[in-house]
């Protein structure tokens, strides 16, 4: 249980500042259609890739997280919060078209740009909607599924080079 507790509280910690929703951007790049008012940073914005190696015995379970409860999380919360609309909008993943040669899959998520002090945390979708143990059920079922913990890069975009 103390193990939990200090990973969920590593987690986070880490998620305030640099993961994850998935977006209507994402559903709609399931459903094969392209994102709806969908913008990409100009120069100057922060953008934040964010990497999940996912092991190859859970690739299922992750997708399923994704498309089964996040989406549906963040699309319903986006019905009351701008702010969630905004970050639905600039946010994207994108899928492997095959496993690595340690034959986990990364899953690359796309905050472009990053929304200013916005809260991208899953403690923060998750608890608005379930209770804490369903939050921590969710955040479990997400967690497990990785190899290592999620690898975040925030860049600046720059003018291109002419």
């Amino acid at each position: 249980m103390k193990i939990l507790l200090c990973y969920k509280i590593y987690l986070i910690t880490f998620l305030l500042f640099a993961i994850l929703p998935i977006f209507k951007p994402v559903h709609s790049q399931i459903e094969g259609k392209p994102p709806e008012f969908s913008t990409r940073a100009t120069e100057g914005d922060t953008v934040w890739v964010l990497l999940n190696h996912v092991k190859p015995d859970k690739k299922v379970q992750f997708e399923e997280f994704i498309e089964q409860i996040l989406i549906p999380a963040i699309e319903k919360l986006a019905t009351t919060d701008p702010i969630q609309v905004k970050m639905n909008r600039q946010s994207r993943l994108l899928y492997p078209f095959k496993a690595n040669e340690d034959s986990s899959y990364t899953y690359v998520f796309l905050l472009d740009p990053v929304v200013s002090k916005a809260d991208y945390s899953f403690a923060r979708i998750f608890n608005s909607l379930y209770t804490e143990e369903e939050a921590d059920q969710f955040i479990s079922m997400f967690v497990e599924t990785l190899v290592v913990p999620q690898i975040g890069y925030g860049v600046i975009q720059k003018a291109p080079v002419k």
